[in-house]
């Protein structure tokens, strides 16, 4: 299996994306780098990762944009540019991952040019006691039931049985995997996208699909999980609903405010 490059894009969660990177280093797979994405651009930043790259045995590298508003199309993309991988899992730095995580991805990402999971979103309850255990604590399926997290069946791990149809690609940005290729025969991610949950991730599902490109669903496969918090209170900027019908109706399925600016 192939070397691939994981973009994890963090906001200034330090104590979280800590706990990422922890669940990172005990993948069953180990060949693979790391680029932080940050949309933040804090020294805090820069000393927890001088500390991080010297933690943890992968190598980690890091690409920021100023701090002016939910802008994580436009850092993802350069965090593309940043990778030297052909194939880019994507991650957010608040959702720890199964030990075979990678593995799996890897296992498939030589017959798919898309691949992707969902996550459990944690409770709170769960989310703390994994904050107050770090680095001790270990995810187990019994708590999150316990616990009633959301979508708790999504974190049965069942690798071996579960064999999805082919289906409409519906992205999740926290958990997918994409070939670099593939990715600039789109343009990348459309930055003009600039709020949180206004259709990123399906613009992207729709262009990819419109290319016709060989995806597959890993669901309890690529096992995630989704620390709890509050909503985001850096509040969508523009009609995200109106910019994907556009986009669709002119067909544009190689955005033109992506990786290169056309």
């Amino acid at each position: 299996m192939e070397k691939c490059s994981i973009v994890i894009t963090v906001y200034n969660k330090y104590r979280e994306l800590n706990l990422v990177l922890k669940s990172l280093e005990d993948q069953s797979y180990k060949d693979f780098e790391v680029v932080i994405a940050e949309d933040c651009q804090k020294k805090e930043m820069l000393d927890f990762l001088k500390d991080a790259k010297n933690k943890y045995s992968f190598s980690i590298k890091h690409v920021s944009q100023e701090d002016v508003g939910f802008r994580k199309n436009r850092i993802l993309n350069k965090a593309i540019k940043a990778t030297e991988t052909d194939f880019i899992i994507f991650l957010d730095g608040d959702c720890l991952v199964h030990r075979n995580f990678v593995k799996n991805y890897m296992k498939e990402a030589e017959n798919y040019d898309v691949l992707y999971g969902r996550r459990v979103e944690l409770s709170k309850e769960l989310t703390n006691k994994i904050l107050m255990e770090n680095p001790d604590y270990r995810i187990k399926f019994l708590d999150i039931l316990l616990t009633k997290s959301e979508n708790s069946w999504e974190a049965l791990y069942m690798p071996v049985w579960i064999n999805f149809k082919k289906r409409k690609l519906r992205l999740l940005g926290s958990n997918m995997g994409v070939r670099k290729e593939v990715l600039y025969n789109v343009n990348g991610f459309n930055e003009e996208y600039i709020g949180a949950g206004i259709g990123e991730d399906s613009d992207l599902a729709w262009r990819l699909e419109s290319c016709g490109v060989r995806h597959k669903c890993l669901k309890n496969t690529v096992v995630q999980y989704h620390l709890y918090h509050s909503r985001s209170t850096r509040h969508n900027s523009v009609n995200g609903e109106k910019i994907i019908t556009r986009e669709r109706m002119l067909n544009r399925w190689r955005t033109i405010n992506g990786l290169e600016k056309i």
